[in-house]
């Protein structure tokens, strides 16, 4: 019988390989042995090189007496644990050595390994420690794992608290002291033959990670020791197969095998936790894929036209957010009535943000902004029941907050804030006036005083929306656009479904769904007429500057980008700087369209005649904007009338969907019940006016301060159901401009407008395409129309798009492109830009 069988694993490491089976010979002297290389469909020339060359090693093996190299060549990737299992299968040798082909032994190496092995008759597995290629110290054992260090591995814990994970990885052992361990690394895994006779081979049920764990637990749970021998040094790389694997596909890997093991060894709620984190765990593996291939390291990365940061902003990121949406949204749904459950997920997502807000803050508000388009009130988590006591913007915005200033602190940016605040003394005012407010309502012993000034916090994200614009402009662009993309298309695809579900009953189901809505202050809904529900979520208002940046890229950039999307390419567009918004012509082709689509549908749904205005307001000021091209933009209209038609079609079709069969409203009495004034919320709002001009006369020049309160007669239905009077008191008002002299006084209201009015004129400083300064300039007067009769300037989601606005200005930049016939870059002219987009 031999000393030694080596089975040998490889994958598309032909090289690696080589260097491996050349060290052999010099690391087994002595020893009687023999090698397997099972080879898993390697696409490297693998099979080619070493069968070529196979009846040259035979003959030098007999001349040398030295032991012949089997290769065993499968078809397909059958996995680590079968490819072993193949190697395994004859057992004919004392000990079987599963070694990786990055690994390279050292001289008498493993023959040293198998005189310490014999030392320890009740050890069943051996591990050396392991060295990395520059000489020092490489992880060589870990403990088992256990729920709590799984979930945080899953949710990239161990990279931002090292600490807590010591007692796992082995970092609490002493590296050159033998011992008894639970497990030892799989690159160098020496099995004693009795342990297989007894156990069998490895468990084939996981295709990568996790097997040699699986082993050494049945060892444990047969009474064989694991045993840790120093003394015997292996060098190896580490994951050198695995690195060609995207980082999504490679976590999805871990995933499985890790739930498959928990499951064997840990079943019921310890494999529950494991399970359920698999989503959170797989989108931030993406996102430092992500990070990867931005910097020229992922997949696309050395491709021939160097377009690669562009494609992959554009195409690459949206699948992932959409996921991270449909994630959020579902544990929403299924926790909102469980509060124990919607609080760990509260936790567990703010924990994610705080985290990315430290390694790369630019996803983190990238995150933010996705929340702020897609959760309306913020509370689609709750900490604590409903209404929790914290809810999940305010936990995201802490966490960021903190995050984001431990980042800058390190990369010495905080001292760039007063420069740029310098230009920006209206925002200085502002925060002043918002203080000055907080402080007048305690003067005035508003009792809702917090209450009613807490949204303002929100501006404190003004600080790293503008640092980030300035240190990290080209990162933020490239996190941010995607978001910006995929956000009001899943707003729709979720108002077509709720719009579905309760126009046409459903029983067993909308009762919790209008709880989950109304729970989560995601919209309201309301039944109009027929079956026809009105579905509004204060998030819509996004779908303003949608429409109206939409139209004004089809205006602006759209037609010559239509023939640049039919492949008549006029500008070369081969390694084109990322500094653009956006960066990939095809993709506004054919987005704005869907865009358009999503944004007649969402507002025709909400039936928000304030939206409605905004939008008539913007539109009106692009005609404007492009007076002098109106004459020739036929197509556009045609285009437009079109998308409208399209809209009005889905709506129709979303109501009078056959199954089930329901009675459809018609769509002229849907439209014609919000174009009438007399409904509730006109008339509550007409009845708020006077009360609200009252109130600013009160104090016109100093303000009530925040938590100032006005009583007055409204028509709402759930109002009436409590107070039959209808008398109703609030420090929240519909006329939003108004709201801002109640509690400002004459000074902060028109701070506000001149606010406002800054932003406005600094965007139209900006070097962005002129498509996006006139569409975010006609946006900011939409909204400072919508912002009378409905307030959202003094909200998150008002503030919000403020804040947008001014990174657009402060992340315009010259843009360049690759000119092939020059073989150089160029400043695009103002044309080019606008065509590119």
């Amino acid at each position: 019988m031999k000393d030694l069988k080596i089975v040998i694993v490889s994958w598309n490491v032909r090289e690696l390989l080589g260097r491996c089976l050349a060290s052999l010979p010099d690391a087994c002297r002595g020893l009687d042995y023999e090698v397997i290389v099972v080879d898993n469909a390697s696409s490297d020339r693998t099979r080619e090189e070493f069968e070529s060359g196979a009846k040259g090693r035979e003959q030098r093996a007999e001349d040398d007496a030295r032991p012949t190299i089997t290769f065993i060549f499968n078809k397909d990737n059958r996995g680590f644990a079968k490819a072993c299992n193949q190697g395994i299968a004859k057992l004919d040798a004392r000990y079987i050595l599963l070694l990786n082909p990055d690994a390279a032994c050292p001289e008498g190496s493993l023959t040293r390994f198998i005189h310490e092995a014999d030392k320890h008759p009740k050890a069943g597995i051996f591990g050396p420690e392991l060295l990395n290629e520059d000489g020092t110290h490489q992880q060589s054992v870990r403990a088992f794992p256990g729920v709590w260090d799984q979930a945080g591995i899953m949710l990239k814990l161990h990279h931002v608290f090292p600490g807590l994970f010591r007692r796992y990885f082995g970092d609490t052992l002493d590296a050159k002291k033998e011992a008894d361990v639970d497990q030892v690394m799989g690159a160098c895994f020496l099995i004693r033959r009795e342990l297989i006779e007894q156990i069998g081979g490895l468990d084939e049920r996981y295709f990568i990670w996790f097997e040699e764990v699986d082993y050494c637990k049945q060892a444990a749970e047969h009474g064989w020791d694991v045993r840790y021998i120093p003394s015997v040094q292996v060098t190896h790389c580490g994951g050198t197969s695995f690195a060609q694997v995207f980082s999504l596909k490679k976590q999805k890997y871990f995933n499985n095998s890790l739930v498959k093991y928990f499951r064997k060894w840990h079943p019921g709620w310890r494999a529950a936790i494991i399970w359920t984190l698999q989503p959170v765990s797989l989108f931030l593996a993406w996102m430092v894929g992500k990070g990867q291939m931005a910097k020229g390291r992922g997949l696309g990365a050395g491709k021939a036209g160097g377009e690669t940061g562009p494609r992959l902003t554009a195409h690459g990121a949206w699948p992932a957010w959409l996921i991270a949406i449909l994630v959020l949204e579902v544990v929403s749904a299924l926790t909102i009535f469980n509060d124990l459950w919607n609080s760990i997920a509260l936790l567990a997502v703010a924990l994610i943000v705080g985290i990315l807000a430290i390694k790369r803050p630019t996803l983190a508000i990238a995150f933010l902004f996705l929340e702020l388009m897609i959760g309306s009130k913020g509370q689609l988590l709750q900490l604590w029941g409903w209404p929790g006591l914290i809810s999940l913007r305010e936990a995201i915005f802490a966490v960021f907050l903190m995050g984001w200033a431990a980042n800058a602190w390190k990369a010495g940016a905080i001292r760039s804030l007063p420069s740029l605040f310098r230009s920006r003394i209206e925002w200085v005012l502002l925060f002043i006036v918002v203080g000055y407010a907080g402080l007048r309502g305690i003067a005035l012993g508003n009792p809702l005083m917090v209450a009613d000034g807490n949204a303002w916090g929100f501006l404190l994200l003004l600080f790293p929306v503008l640092e980030l614009a300035n240190r990290q402009s080209e990162s933020l662009r490239r996190d941010v656009f995607p978001v910006l993309l995929i956000a009001p298309l899943w707003l729709a695809l979720k108002t077509i479904g709720l719009e579905y579900l309760f126009s046409h009953g459903f029983p067993s189901i909308s009762p919790q769904a209008y709880l989950w809505v109304r729970r989560t202050g995601v919209g309201e809904v309301t039944l109009i007429v027929g079956n026809a529900f009105r579905i509004f979520m204060q998030s819509y208002i996004y779908y303003v500057p949608a429409l109206l940046l939409g139209v004004s890229w089809l205006v602006g950039a759209g037609r010559e980008s239509w023939v640049v999307s039919r492949g008549s390419e006029k500008i070369p567009d081969a390694q084109t700087n990322s500094n653009r918004i956006p960066q990939n012509t095809r993709l506004m082709a054919h987005y704005v369209p869907w865009l358009l689509i999503s944004t007649f549908v969402a507002l025709g749904i909400s039936l928000s005649r304030s939206l409605w205005m905004g939008s008539a307001a913007g539109l009106l000021a692009l005609a404007i904007f492009y007076r002098k091209r109106l004459l020739k933009q036929g197509r556009t209209l045609a285009v437009l009338i079109g998308l409208g038609i399209a809209s009005l079609a889905i709506i129709f079709a979303i109501i009078a969907f056959p199954l089930p069969r329901v009675d459809y409203a018609s769509l002229a009495e849907l439209f014609g019940s919000r174009v009438s004034t007399v409904d509730a919320a006109s008339v509550s709002r007409w009845h708020l006016l006077p009360v609200v001009w009252d109130k600013i006369m009160e104090h016109p020049i100093l303000g009530s301060g925040f938590g100032a309160t006005v009583t007055y007669k409204t028509q709402d239905p759930r109002i009436l159901a409590a107070n039959p009077d209808g008398m109703y008191t609030t420090y929240a008002f519909e006329w939003g401009w108004l709201e801002h002299w109640v509690k400002f006084g004459l000074f902060g209201f028109v701070l506000m407008i001149w606010l406002v009015y800054r932003i406005y004129r600094r965007v139209g400083a900006s070097q962005s395409p002129e498509w996006l300064v006139y569409g975010v300039q006609a946006s900011l007067i939409a909204i400072a129309v919508v912002h009378i009769f409905t307030p959202y300037l003094n909200h998150p989601l008002g503030l919000g798009l403020l804040f947008m606005a001014e990174a657009v200005r402060l992340c315009s930049a010259v843009i360049k492109v690759f000119d092939k016939e020059s073989e150089d870059y160029k400043v695009l002219t103002d044309h080019e830009t606008q065509v590119m987009g």
